[in-house]
């Protein structure tokens, strides 16, 4: 059954939202602590979550008496998560430790070099303009503020991943992405450092991972699944019950070949890069277009 997927609109995302949970699986941990490693002392630091979503990378930093601003297109996501963060022992996560607000990274609201440091964990490639994010970005850090970026590399080592959204996209039509958009695989490494020194920023490093995990059933699979893909989950999270278990029956089938003594493990493989603002290029605006349009062409 196709269900009504528009990317790009806040419905969408409040739809998402709906669909998840809480990351607390083997592999949401796994990205967590990626971005973690990148960043070194959390303390006091001022750090901008873009597309906070469920919490789980701000209310790591914010255990680490981080100062955090989750922003977020939908406003389903935050009053959940806002739900949640209240949940937390005030030893743990303060209240005023996590600020959520309802933003698009197209046009942040806040004033220039408001932040030390700003994290994006699965969000870079659902925004239409991830060139005119990435110039925001700039602009509302310090300088020599940091930039922490998470991306997916290439597809075939990403079997955790890509096994159920081919089956969910062979029966979901509204999941396959236009010719024209920007999916999760095309931010190469190539590209993503080419987008971000044409934005302001500077000394890019990218950091490279890879994990293999068990999956225990379907039921585990799609577990680890939706703390992966939000919108491919709430597109399973959308089919009736004989549907799902169809799905389910088909995801057995094509992992059958890669059991090991009845053991099943999906990898994934994925880079967290780390950049730097450049303060004379943010300055430099006009220097700056000539570069964005030809990566545009």
């Amino acid at each position: 059954m196709d269900v009504p997927i528009d990317y790009f609109t806040e419905r969408h995302w409040d739809n998402v939202a709906a669909a998840r949970s809480f990351d607390s699986t083997d592999c949401a941990k796994a990205l967590i602590e990626s971005m973690r490693e990148c960043i070194g002392d959390l303390r006091d630091r001022k750090i901008l979550d873009v597309g906070v979503g469920n919490g789980a990378l701000a209310v790591a930093f914010a255990t680490e008496r981080a100062q955090v601003v989750g922003i977020d297109l939908s406003r389903r996501g935050l009053s959940d998560l806002h739900c949640q963060l209240i949940k937390f022992p005030e030893d743990q996560v303060s209240g005023k430790a996590v600020k959520l607000l309802q933003m698009d990274a197209h046009w942040l609201g806040f004033k220039d070099a408001s932040f030390d440091l700003v994290t994006m964990l699965k969000t870079i490639w659902v925004f239409p303009d991830a060139i005119a994010c990435l110039r925001q970005l700039a602009r509302a850090l310090r300088p020599s503020g940091r930039l922490v970026i998470q991306c997916w590399e290439a597809p075939d080592d990403c079997s955790l991943l890509t096994t159920g959204a081919q089956i969910l996209g062979e029966r979901v039509r509204s999941l396959q992405l236009p010719a024209d958009v920007t999916g999760p695989f095309d931010f190469t490494p190539a590209r993503l450092e080419r987008y971000l020194l044409a934005t302001g920023f500077r000394d890019v490093v990218l950091n490279h991972y890879v994990q293999d995990f068990s999956v225990e059933s379907p039921e585990h699979y799609w577990e680890l699944f939706r703390s992966l893909a939000g919108s491919a989950y709430y597109a399973f999270a959308a089919q009736s019950d004989a549907e799902r278990e169809e799905i389910s029956t088909e995801l057995l089938a094509r992992t059958s070949d890669m059991r090991s003594q009845g053991s099943l493990r999906l990898r994934l493989r994925w880079m967290v890069a780390c950049a730097t603002r450049d303060g004379e290029k943010v300055l430099a605006g006009h220097e700056r277009e000539a570069a964005i349009v030809a990566l545009r062409t």
